[in-house]
């Protein structure tokens, strides 16, 4: 008769693979394991950290937002392909309702035509949503042509 030697360990079960979904005929009947991998995964140690109110100066979300806003309507406002060389920066602002209140020629493109294509350019995108409180909303923007 065989007898194991005293230091043999048994070899260990296969442990079942907590990712994996064991599906037996329908969905009801799966893997108990299957909900740790669908869970709340841990934190990570290497990320940063930040903390409420450290800043010098909280930013204005709201701010920023409507001059991507206005600056995206105007870029959209384009209605003619120009051959001419060049770029003009254009300066408007806008009322509180959002009427544009004024817009003039900042830095000239050197050529009249792309100057008035680009002041009309403007008063296409007009009129602009209203802004949000307590911002003065004049911007400058460039409209190149060729």
């Amino acid at each position: 008769m065989l007898e194991p030697l005293p230091d043999a360990k048994p070899e260990p079960k296969p442990r079942p693979n907590p990712k994996r979904v064991q599906r037996r005929g329908n969905n009801a009947e799966q893997n108990t394991l299957a909900g740790t991998a669908s869970g709340t995964a841990p934190k990570h140690f290497g990320q940063a950290k930040t903390s409420p109110g450290t800043a010098k100066q909280q930013g204005n979300a709201a701010a920023d937002n409507y001059r991507g806003k206005v600056l995206r309507r105007v870029m959209r406002a384009k209605r003619q392909r120009v051959n001419i060389r060049g770029a003009v920066l254009v300066r408007f602002t806008i009322t509180g309702s959002g009427a544009l209140a004024s817009a003039r020629i900042a830095k000239s493109s050197g050529s009249p035509k792309l100057d008035n294509i680009a002041l009309a350019q403007v008063h296409r995108a007009a009129p602009f949503p209203p802004p949000p409180k307590g911002i003065r909303p004049s911007y400058t923007v460039r409209i190149k042509g060729k």
